[in-house]
């Protein structure tokens, strides 16, 4: 009886050591996570700033050919 009270130490230790594993793993998937969130904003936001540069320049490019065909007539 005396046996089943009594703990091993070495597996306790083996339990923690495998416990904080595990959380190192969650918290390393965790990490990757946000870091590839971090890099999809940022392709998005590069690829709006280069949808309102290409805008901007269509703008422009209307303008003139506003201005011109104007002149014209």
């Amino acid at each position: 009886m005396l046996a089943l009270n009594t703990v091993d130490f070495a597996d306790v230790a083996d339990i923690v050591s495998d416990t904080w594993a595990l959380e190192d793993k969650e918290e390393q998937k965790r990490r990757l996570h946000r870091i590839e969130m971090v890099k999809f904003r940022r392709k998005r936001k590069a690829k709006q700033e280069d949808l309102r540069g290409e805008c901007r320049r269509l703008e422009k490019h209307a303008q003139q050919v506003a201005a011109s065909g104007s002149s014209r007539g």
